[in-house]
This record gives C-alpha cells, sequence and structure tokens, in this order.
C-alpha cells in the first residue's frame, strides 16, 4: 500500500501541493532544518539569474565569448572552461554574464544534486556566459562569504532538499527559482564560515595531491612496460605542412587501404620500433585459441534477476577489468539467439566500436553473462603466455595507436577480428612476463589505492563540515 499521510493547511508551504513534497520523511527533515535555525537561501542572495541560451548554430571556435553550460561543470565544485562552447559578442548579456565569486547549480535533468551539480568561480574571468538549465547565485557579502556557501551547497543537507523538491515539466526534472530560493541553509557566524573553507580548501588540496600521485604511477606504466621490452617509441613529426605530406608506392597499396591516414609514416616507423624488440615478436592471433564477434542483443530486458541472463555492456569494459555498476538482464527467450555469445573466466572482451581497443579479462564475478555485438571476446592458447601480461600490452599506449591506425568507418570507428589477430605483441620469456605484470599490477593497486584513500578524506571533510553546521546553529 502506498504511503497515506496528512497535512494541515497552514503546513502547506512554497505553493508546492503535490503530495510527494509533504512525505513523511521528507517533511520531518525540513522541519528540524528549521528548529535547528536553517534559514532560506533567499535571505542571502543580492543577485540571481538563469543563463540564456544561444543557438546551436551560433557555436564557432573562432568566437570570443565562452559558453559554459552544466556540461562544464564537474566535481569538486569545478569548471571546465577549456573544453566550453564559444558564441559571439551579442550574447554577452549582464545576467548571464559570470564574475568572481558566482556560484552556479545545475538545475535540470540528471545534473541535479550529482557530483557535478554545483560549482563555484575562484577567479577573476571575462568573457564568459552560462546557459539556462545553470541558476547563478551572488551572496549578500555581509552575511555569508561565497565560497563558504558553495562548500553548504554541495553537501548532502542540501542536496537532500534539492532531490525532494524535484519538479517534473515534461518527464524531465528541474528546480524553479523559487524552490531554490527556499533551500534552507545555515547561518554560522563569519568566523565559522572561513573555518569551514579552510578545512575543505584543506582537504581538497590534499585530495588533488593523491590524485596526481596516482596519475604518476598509471601513466608511469606505459614508459615502464616499453623499457622493460626495449622499445623506443619514433618521435612524432610537428604538425606542420611537410610533415603530413608523404608518399606510397602504388606496390603498397595493392590489396591494402586507401586511406590516407593509414599510411603515414609514423605507423611504419612505429612498426619497425616494435619489431626491433630483443625478444621474439608475435601476432596475437598464433597465440589466440578462440575469437568471435558478440551477439546482435534484442532489447528484451527484464527485472527477474533470478531467471534473467545478465549482459555486458560496452560501457562496462574498462581497461584490464570490467565494472558493471547496473547489471541489465535479458529474458530467457532470448538464450537461443545469443549462441555462444557468453562469457567464462579467463575470457577476454575487446570493445569494436565507439572507444575501440580497450580489453578486460573477465573475472569470476562475470562468469557466465551475455555480450553484445560492440565487442569480441577471444581466449589464449598455450602455457607461454601470462594473460595479465597480454592485457597490459593490449591496453598500452603503443597497442592504442594500433588500434587507432587500423580501425574502419568514418563516423563511428570499428575494429574487426583480422585487426586483432594482427596485433603485435613483442613476447619475452614467461618468468619476465610474470615479472612485468607484477610490477605493472602493483602499481595499479597502488593507484587505486591512493584515489580511495583521495574519496575517503574528502568524504570525511564533508562530514565534518555538515556536523559544524548542525552544531553551530541554535535552536529556535
Amino acid at each position: 500500500m502506498s504511503e497515506i499521510f496528512a497535512r494541515k493547511f497552514s503546513e502547506v508551504s512554497g505553493g508546492r501541493f503535490d503530495p510527494q513534497f509533504y512525505r513523511e520523511a521528507i517533511f520531518n527533515n525540513i522541519k528540524r532544518l528549521k528548529e535547528r535555525g536553517f534559514q532560506k537561501l533567499k535571505s542571502i542572495i543580492a543577485e540571481s539569474s538563469y543563463g540564456i541560451l544561444p543557438p546551436s548554430d551560433s557555436y564557432d571556435p573562432s568566437n570570443p565569448i565562452t559558453f559554459i553550460r552544466a556540461t562544464e561543470l564537474k566535481e569538486d565544485l569545478q569548471i571546465d572552461f577549456n573544453n566550453a562552447l564559444k558564441v559571439p559578442h551579442n550574447f554577452l548579456l549582464p545576467r548571464a554574464t559570470l564574475q568572481k565569486d558566482d556560484i552556479l547549480i545545475a538545475v535540470k535533468g540528471a545534473t541535479i544534486a550529482s557530483k557535478k551539480s554545483v560549482a563555484f568561480v575562484n577567479s577573476n574571468i571575462t568573457n564568459t556566459i552560462f546557459n539556462g538549465s545553470i541558476f547563478r547565485i551572488r551572496v549578500d557579502k555581509t552575511k555569508y562569504i561565497p565560497k563558504c556557501l558553495a562548500y553548504v551547497l554541495d553537501t548532502s543537507l542540501l542536496k537532500m532538499q534539492c532531490k525532494s523538491n524535484l519538479v517534473a515539466n515534461n518527464a524531465v526534472d528541474y528546480l524553479d527559482k523559487s524552490v531554490l530560493e527556499n533551500l534552507l541553509i545555515p547561518l554560522p557566524p563569519i568566523p565559522t564560515q572561513q573555518h569551514i573553507i579552510d578545512l575543505m580548501d584543506k582537504a581538497y588540496k590534499a585530495k588533488k595531491e593523491k590524485e596526481n600521485k596516482a596519475k604518476e604511477l598509471l601513466d608511469s606504466i606505459d614508459s615502464y612496460l616499453l623499457e622493460e621490452l626495449g622499445i623506443i617509441l619514433p618521435l612524432r613529426a610537428n604538425n606542420t605542412l611537410d610533415s603530413r605530406i608523404y608518399t606510397q608506392k602504388i606496390s603498397a597499396l595493392s590489396g591494402s587501404r586507401f586511406d590516407a591516414n593509414y599510411h603515414q609514416k609514423y605507423y611504419r616507423d612505429l612498426e619497425k620500433s616494435l619489431l626491433s624488440s630483443p625478444y621474439p615478436v608475435v601476432r596475437l592471433g598464433e597465440i589466440l585459441s578462440y575469437i568471435s564477434y558478440g551477439a546482435s542483443v534484442p532489447n528484451n530486458y527484464t527485472q527477474n534477476k533470478d531467471n534473467g541472463i545478465p549482459l555486458l555492456r560496452i560501457k562496462d569494459i574498462k581497461r584490464n577489468e570490467i565494472s558493471a555498476d547496473d547489471v541489465v538482464y535479458l529474458e530467457q527467450s532470448c538464450k537461443n539467439k545469443l549462441g555462444e555469445c557468453f562469457v567464462k573466466e579467463g575470457d577476454y572482451l575487446i570493445t569494436r566500436s565507439g572507444t575501440v581497443g580497450v580489453v578486460a579479462m573477465v573475472s569470476a564475478e562475470y562468469d557466465g553473462f551475455a555480450f553484445g555485438s560492440f565487442m569480441i571476446k577471444f581466449s589464449l592458447n598455450g602455457s607461454l603466455v601470462d594473460k595479465n601480461f597480454i592485457s597490459y600490452w593490449l591496453n598500452s599506449k603503443i597497442s592504442a595507436i594500433y588500434f587507432e591506425k587500423n580501425k574502419i568507418g568514418a563516423v563511428q570507428g570499428n575494429i574487426t577480428i583480422p585487426i586483432i589477430k594482427n596485433t603485435i605483441i613483442p613476447l619475452p620469456p614467461l618468468t619476465e612476463q610474470k615479472r612485468i605484470a607484477k610490477e605493472i599490477s602493483q602499481r595499479k593497486t597502488r593507484a587505486k589505492a591512493l584515489k580511495q584513500e583521495a574519496k575517503e578524506s574528502l568524504e570525511s571533510a564533508k562530514k565534518e563540515v555538515e556536523q559544524i553546521i548542525l552544531n553551530c546553529v541554535k535552536k529556535v
């Protein structure tokens, strides 16, 4: 039975008459915040507005005005200015122009109350506007330090309020101005606000340092692998007109590719470097025991996990691992159409469409899952290869270059079984393969641990901030 509840007319506020808004859990939570002295956000807003929506035909990299969309809002209150669109100068309207200390809130769709829903303009900027799916707040600085408010809005206390206040419009959720202005926020003393800023700045700095160390470890894997295999990558020529002009004999084109990129000199030099390895070089096809394309999967999904067929999708395939956070299930009636398109522990899956050449080895967790046509399954033959070593090689920078060179298709690149079979692999003795794979595995494990530490330390700081703002506001 659905939840049944009643509210007095005096308890109905903010112009909301939809029952969902007055559910017991939500209602009581808001009531507790009011009892702690939380005030409406509009009490400290000096100025606010939505952005504008320039038409898509106005986008051009040569334009002078940077255009920030919800897409450019990132985690940790950051904004990606570098990859933003550019629009003409006539869209630089005062109500949509950004300046230092502005706070941005995503107000439409899946970005609402996510890790990327709040951003803060931390430095002086010019010629930058924002779009209509973002709400901009400027704070009365006599009452609130802007950066502190950004941190507060990014806490679970405020995101909970945003989620419970969503308004549906044509099946797309959004937050309107009245909802945002009526969000309940703490009003701690200015010294406490500065303490919150110092605490969170320190936490974000520590997080970034750990993430940078993790990145350095992961970035070192390619150079380590190539060094151990005695391979020196050729240098790419500068992007000049002369470097982009090259010739190829017609005899080399016979029965081959005619697209210019495929025949550029850098790729020929790269193959020479591979073949110069002090270790024997094999083609992947020489050590395969099985390889096949995935099935064309019907959209017959079911919620019945006990009787459904779990399906791996291309988004679940990461470099050297499978990570299926939201598994979907096919109805049993699809089983015959899937044929042999099931994986077992120790198999490999490689992405063949879109972002091509991403390889993952199947762990026990995914044994028996089906896989679709955007992937290819293969397994290795023989006792002279280490499975982890092969996985690391196929996910290396040099293999990525190979797949990029050989992919086919103009709009969305694809790779085929012949392309995969032709992949070059330097193959040192098995003991060396295991030693190299172990070192790479250890670096990846350390990097993963650092990322987890960074995440946990930031979450701990956010919880501390929530406790501070709950404790520092007097009950009325």
